[in-house]
């Protein structure tokens, strides 16, 4: 880690890319998954909360939505740089300082957003079975009042 901290071209990044790359670290190195982009999480969120909405006003809308969702997640983990070895030496022997720093930063923001967005179906799909399993106790109750 010392090589890298010496090597890696840190002065290249800007502020808010830096911090994303300071959490990730500090997730990696305390088991934390504090969001990369703390302010975009936030703003996710809020978009989960809106989409989740689409569940309750036109539910034919919530499997597309949720295989959409699915489709951007898999091609983000696809185009996730992914090195080929964990070795940081061998890394730095292998690529620049420079391809080193931008595929950290890449492989950050794609798995960031990969998980935002898995984060949005999960809650899509929480409401969407709730809102299901209310709807089928209420016919099975009325359907046991009426006998």
């Amino acid at each position: 880690m010392n090589k890298l901290n010496n090597e890696m071209p840190w002065d290249k990044f800007n502020e808010t890319e830096l911090k994303a790359i300071g959490i990730e670290f500090s997730n990696l190195q305390n088991g934390t998954t504090y969001p990369t982009f703390p302010y975009i999480a936030v703003v996710l969120e809020e978009l989960a909360e809106t989409l989740v909405s689409i569940t309750k006003f036109t539910p034919s809308n919530t499997a597309p939505l949720v295989r959409e969702l699915q489709v951007i997640r898999e091609q983000l983990l696809k185009v996730a740089p992914i090195p080929k070895t964990k070795d940081l030496n061998e890394l730095m022997a292998t690529y620049s300082e420079e391809e080193v720093a931008n595929n950290l930063l890449a492989c950050n923001v794609c798995h960031f957003m990969a998980k935002q967005l898995g984060n949005i179906q999960e809650q899509i799909i929480f409401e969407f079975e709730t809102m299901r399993t209310t709807q089928n106790n209420q016919a099975q109750g009325g359907q046991q009042w009426r006998n």
